[in-house]
């Protein structure tokens, strides 16, 4: 398995502080000795992989699961089933949001629907986010302090941008993301655009894959 960037970069960094780290999918899970005491979930696309991940998950016993979080309506319920496996197994997992759509994806679910996505955040011992503007999206389901920031770009308020004369001629600006709507390329394109009447100094690049 290949990890995103940002997965490697949090495993390595709890790797230097000595904990045993390993990252988990589905097609992983049927050998055990490739999880570790702390492992991050990815792209489990079957309700069925609780199956093959419940046994290797008991066996190795993880003080902790990272737990990639999906923001759509039948990927948080794939989500759901899983984290409940992890609730019965008595493994502490910690939700990884990377955007926002926890409070919406609830004030639009029904009856039935609202207890499980309340009941899969409220379980978690925390949650890390992007940025400090994005715990608002949990605020209903954990207290402030059990929600860590792990910022992936520049934080909220970068301050003043401070460059010399032969960095300012031209400013390069990259967007590299799946290009996915709700990535915001479209956004980006909005943005460059209202700077490029601006100002001539500055160049946009939007590089990425197709979403699939």
């Amino acid at each position: 398995m290949a990890p995103n960037v940002m997965t490697k970069i949090l495993l390595d960094s709890l790797s230097s502080l000595g904990h045993k780290t390993g990252s988990g999918r589905k097609k992983l899970f049927p050998y055990p000795g490739r999880c570790g005491e702390v492992f991050s979930r990815q792209d489990f696309q079957d309700p069925a992989t609780g199956c093959q991940y419940a046994a290797p998950t008991y066996r190795s016993k993880p003080d902790l699961c990272i737990f990639f979080i999906s923001l759509g309506m039948g990927s948080f319920l794939v989500d759901a089933i899983l984290l409940a496996i992890l609730r019965l197994l008595r493994v502490r997992y910690l939700l990884y949001a990377h955007g926002v759509g926890i409070q919406k994806l609830y004030d639009r679910s029904g009856p039935l629907f609202r207890p499980i996505v309340r009941k899969t955040c409220v379980g978690a011992v925390g949650a890390l986010v992007l940025g400090e503007t994005l715990k608002s999206d949990l605020a209903d389901f954990m207290a402030a302090e059990r929600m860590y920031v792990l910022p992936n770009a520049l934080p909220d308020d970068p301050g003043p941008l401070s460059l010399t004369k032969s960095e300012m001629s031209p400013i390069r600006i990259l967007f590299l993301s799946n290009l996915k709507r709700d990535k915001g390329p479209l956004e980006f394109l909005k943005m460059a655009s209202q700077i490029h009447v601006r100002s001539q100094s500055v160049r946009f690049v939007l590089a990425g894959p197709e979403a699939g």
